[in-house]
């Protein structure tokens, strides 16, 4: 019975893990439990546009994983 109880947490971790590949180079992802943040220093447009793709990418996998945000 104990297996089942761990069971659902380690199938999350591993549905999420791929989820950090995703970011684009100098977004940090933060994943904790079941939430993740996105983060990164923005000091001109270029570092918004690189924010920007790394959330467009994150819709993305959100997608293809059957994913839903609330």
């Amino acid at each position: 019975m104990w297996s089942f109880i761990m069971l659902g947490p380690l199938l999350f971790v591993i549905f999420i893990n791929d989820l950090v590949d995703v970011c684009e180079a100098n977004i940090k992802m933060y994943l904790f439990a079941d939430d993740a943040k996105m983060y990164c220093h923005v000091k001109n447009v270029v570092d918004k546009d690189k924010l920007q793709r790394g959330i467009e990418n994150f819709v993305d996998w959100s997608g293809q994983a059957n994913g839903k945000f609330r």
